[in-house]
């Protein structure tokens, strides 16, 4: 027993895209369920993304700059690194105590976060942007790239 030849009309249907051959319809169904689910995953992940609404990475001169206009600066570091050198006037409550303490902060001024680098900055950023404040900055580059720049540090608690 051979394989079944396809009449001249099966073939004439086959060729103009009406009729269908065994098995591509199983595998069309399932691309197009496939394509379906990625679809719903990419509007999923852009609805559940973390917001980060009203937060910007600024340099340290432009820090600075809000520094004078009388911005309120964060610095979520450990009291410990705090202590041994901070902006002038920045307030310290550490990373790991800030979705606790977020009564402490001022409603309706500029806030910018600082740490030593910039990584625990940027996501105490996202931490207060979640919370509703805004606008809210984070120090790229953090206290080194402010020290860097000959901007005031002090040390001790004032």
């Amino acid at each position: 027993m051979g394989k079944h030849n396809a009449s001249g009309r099966e073939k004439a249907l086959i060729a103009s895209g009406r009729g269908r051959r065994k098995g591509n319809s199983a595998k069309t169904k399932w691309m197009w369920i496939g394509l379906g689910a990625a679809a719903i995953a990419g509007v999923l992940i852009l609805l559940f993304r973390p917001s980060d609404r009203g937060l910007t990475e600024i340099t340290a001169a432009e820090a600075y700059d809000q520094y004078q206009r009388g911005a309120f600066f964060l610095d979520v570091r450990r009291q410990e690194e705090w202590s041994g050198g901070h902006i002038p006037g920045s307030v310290v409550i550490p990373l790991d105590e800030l979705a606790g303490r977020l009564g402490e902060l001022p409603e309706g001024r500029d806030i910018v976060v600082v740490c030593v680098s910039g990584v625990r900055s940027a996501e105490g950023a996202r931490i207060l942007a979640a919370a509703g404040f805004s606008p809210v900055s984070s120090l790229s580059g953090g206290l080194k790239a402010w020290d860097a720049a000959g901007y005031p540090l002090e040390q001790g608690v004032p």
